[in-house]
């Protein structure tokens, strides 16, 4: 049952513990019914035949002393026209006697009831000669030989015909007090299989609210736990998928996304690798760049101090090509002093030549330390580009650099 329970869903489980309730009011409800099916029947009992019965036989009492009483008027009566009277009530207390009879014939009676109609049917036999005679003793006008009759020979048979119809009176109604005992003990019995029926369809619905309620919150509680356990970061919680209900399906959903976030962490540490490895990267290529300006700087100290040399040299030219230009200025005036002057002249224009190619060889060499300068500065200024907020004092460094150059 519990597997049963745990493959289907919360909606199955709580439409089961309702139908379960419902059922239990139903066989409360059919237990009623039944119970009241039976008393109606034992009422109706009651109505129909055990109250005929007491009916009837005092019925059939009623007519006899009516129809006796009838009868001694008649004899005492000396009207006749009473006498008629009486006469009429007689047959219809026989006929009352007959009518009660059939009905008490027409339903089932007991043994002891059937015993005393027969005996009253025995002394009825008996009876019926006798009161015959005495109408007609009556009739005759010889009321003295009826009374006789009735007192001396009809009243022995008339105390059996009542004993009779007493003993049927006592069968009828102890069959009446049988029928309202087994009326109240079927009230009673559907009383106790409706509470019966009650406190086990309570007692089964309880126990399946329960067997619910456990189920339901005993998953939940995992499933906060889970939740709480990814809250605070520990991806390594084991989510145990089972059922296809609703919670079931909840902790599928959970266990999915605890999968998304592992291979999202997992994602986000590669590239934090690779950040790194990047950064270790471009301190190493920023150091590899210090040194390469570091160089460029003791190349450029280098090459102030050439430019200074050939600075000096310039202003020995100068002041050589001053003195040269004196010296022609001088040897204008003095062509005429042989040629040992212009023999010094022609040697010191071979030295200013020489000096003046020299010049333009430093010069190349310059230009060519100016074009490699701008080309180092062209590179500090990219590196400082890459290298962002860091690079900035190379970016500085590189514009001094190619202003230099």
């Amino acid at each position: 049952m519990k597997r049963s329970l745990n493959l289907s869903s919360i909606g199955a489980r709580v439409g089961v513990a309702v139908g379960a309730v419902m059922l239990g009011l139903v066989l409360v409800v059919a237990t009623g019914v039944l119970g009241l099916g039976a008393v109606e029947r034992k009422l109706t009992r009651l109505v129909t035949v055990e109250n005929v019965k007491s009916d009837s036989a005092s019925a059939m009492r009623l007519a006899i002393v009516s129809r006796i009483d009838a009868m001694r008027n008649v004899a005492l009566s000396s009207d006749v026209n009473a006498m008629q009277a009486d006469l009429k009530r007689v047959d219809a207390y026989v006929q009352d006697y007959v009518e009660a009879r059939k009905r008490l014939l027409a339903l089932e009676l007991a043994d002891d009831a059937r015993a005393a109609l027969e005996q009253a049917d025995a002394a009825e036999a008996q009876a019926a000669p006798l009161l015959k005679q005495a109408l007609v003793l009556a009739r005759t006008l010889q009321p003295e030989m009826a009374a006789e009759l009735m007192s001396v020979k009809f009243a022995p048979v008339q105390q059996r015909w009542m004993s009779a119809l007493d003993a049927l009176s006592r069968s009828a109604e102890h069959g009446r007090t049988e029928a309202v005992a087994a009326t109240q003990d079927a009230r009673r019995n559907a009383l106790v299989w409706m509470g019966v029926t009650g406190l086990l369809a309570l007692g089964v619905g309880a126990a399946l609210a329960f067997m619910l309620v456990r189920a339901i919150a005993r998953r939940l509680r995992d499933a906060v736990g889970v939740t709480r356990s990814i809250a605070a970061g520990d991806l390594r919680a084991r989510i145990d998928v089972t059922g296809r209900d609703e919670v079931g399906q909840l902790l599928r959903a959970m266990s999915e996304m605890q999968q998304a976030l592992t291979g999202t962490v997992r994602a986000v540490r590669r590239h934090a690798e690779s950040v790194a490895t990047a950064s270790a990267e471009i301190a190493q290529g920023n150091m590899d760049l210090s040194q390469r300006t570091e160089q460029q700087a003791g190349a450029l100290e280098r090459a102030a101090a050439t430019m200074s040399a050939l600075g000096t040299t310039v202003r020995e030219n100068a002041d050589s090509a001053r003195m040269a230009n004196e010296l022609s200025q001088t040897a204008r005036g003095v062509a005429t002093q042989g040629g040992g002057v212009v023999g010094r002249v022609v040697e010191t224009m071979k030295g200013i030549h020489e000096s003046s190619r020299r010049i333009a060889d430093i010069i190349g060499t310059i230009d060519g330390i100016a074009f490699q300068t701008n080309i180092l500065a062209l590179n500090a200024a990219v590196e400082a580009a890459r290298a962002g907020e860091q690079g900035r004092g190379f970016a500085v460094v590189a514009g001094e650099v190619r202003s230099l150059a």
